[in-house]
This record gives structure tokens, C-alpha cells and sequence, in this order.
């Protein structure tokens, strides 16, 4: 994979964490506030940025759908369609 995508995909994956932290923090104070356990609401916080950040990863996915595979030596071999450099993945 190129190092661009790979920076991406660390990127993507503190996004990730951020938010998760971040909505955390929310429902806590939520519930202190509320003086609750705010089970529905919590759920529908949730839901709702589950569902942003599905389609925030299925865009940064496209990259991923344009591999070709190809048999190089006895490991199968990914093709970066973009740069065609090439990189091992295991055999399933």
C-alpha cells in the first residue's frame, strides 16, 4: 500500500478514537446531568455518529477497492492500481 493511504489510515483511525472519546465524555456528562442513565439517548448519539462515520469510511475506501491481485512467486501480490507498487497479503 502506498504511504500515503497508510498515513491515511492512521489518520482515519484517531479520527476514529477521537470521536469515540468525544462522545463518551458527552454521554457522561449527559447522564450526570440528567441525573439518569440516558440509555435512549445514548443509543441514538451513538447511532448517529456510527452512521457519519460509515460514510466518512467508505469514501476514504475507494482506495482499497481498486487492487488488482495478481500470483507473484507463492504469495498472492496486491497491484496498487494509482502507483503500481506492489505489496505481499496472506493466502486465505
Amino acid at each position: 500500500m502506498c504511504v500515503v493511504y497508510e498515513a491515511l489510515g492512521y489518520t482515519l483511525r484517531m479520527i476514529v478514537v477521537g470521536a469515540f472519546f468525544e462522545l463518551w465524555l458527552r454521554i457522561i456528562s449527559l447522564e450526570l446531568w440528567l441525573g439518569i442513565e440516558g440509555k435512549h439517548v445514548t443509543f441514538l448519539e451513538l447511532w448517529l455518529r456510527m452512521t457519519s462515520l460509515e460514510l466518512l469510511l467508505r469514501m476514504a475506501d475507494e482506495h482499497e477497492h481498486s487492487l488488482s491481485y495478481a500470483r507473484i512467486g507463492e504469495s498472492h501480490q496486491r497491484e496498487c492500481a494509482s502507483c503500481a507498487s506492489y505489496r505481499g497479503s496472506p493466502l486465505d
